[in-house]
């Protein structure tokens, strides 16, 4: 299967990533920093990262990132702190 993450750096969708590609599934995801992956999920060969803020993509860029996937699973969200405040 070949499915796209939105949100692939934060506290739920790095672990989901991680278990995807260990169930051997294509993974395709959109991240402000490539460094804010792991190195086993950067290095790991079933993933295609696009390095970009998810919201200046235009409509046709993210159908473009969901053609011919099986899923899409989006983790976005907002991790309530003080930080940024």
């Amino acid at each position: 299967m070949t499915i796209p993450v939105a949100g692939a750096t934060g506290k739920t969708g790095g672990p989901l990533v991680v278990e995807l590609l260990n169930g051997t599934h294509k993974v395709r995801v959109i991240v402000r920093s490539r460094e804010r992956l792991p190195a086993a999920v950067r290095d790991n060969p079933n993933i295609a990262v696009t390095e970009a803020n998810i919201l200046d993509l235009s409509d046709e860029q993210i159908a473009e990132h969901a053609k011919n996937c099986d899923a899409i699973v989006s983790c976005l969200g907002h991790v309530i702190s003080f930080k940024g405040m």
